[in-house]
């Protein structure tokens, strides 16, 4: 499937908010409110991972998507950096 050309979606007057490649619309709108979606998602499925009791984790996690997984791997990452900067010398 081909993408949307600019000026099609110049024609619609407004962002449809479905991430279109050549969205001709507000980008730091559109970033700013990927960034809240991904902070969510990693806070969502670090939440899980606390819930979660210590042998059903693995299975959880082997049956997140792709992306919840990276998101988990990151957010994991962040918490172990704070972790770290925290502990005495």
């Amino acid at each position: 499937m081909k993408p949307l050309s600019r000026e099609f979606l110049l024609s619609r007057g407004s962002c449809c908010n479905n991430g279109c490649m050549n969205c001709p619309y507000n980008m730091k709108e559109r970033s700013l409110k990927n960034k809240l979606y991904i902070k969510a998602l990693k806070d969502n499925v670090w939440d899980m991972y606390l819930d979660t009791k210590a042998g059903d984790w693995k299975k959880i996690y082997g049956e997140m998507s792709p992306i919840e997984q990276a998101a988990w791997k990151e957010k994991f990452d962040e918490v172990q950096e704070e972790f770290d900067s925290k502990r005495p010398e």
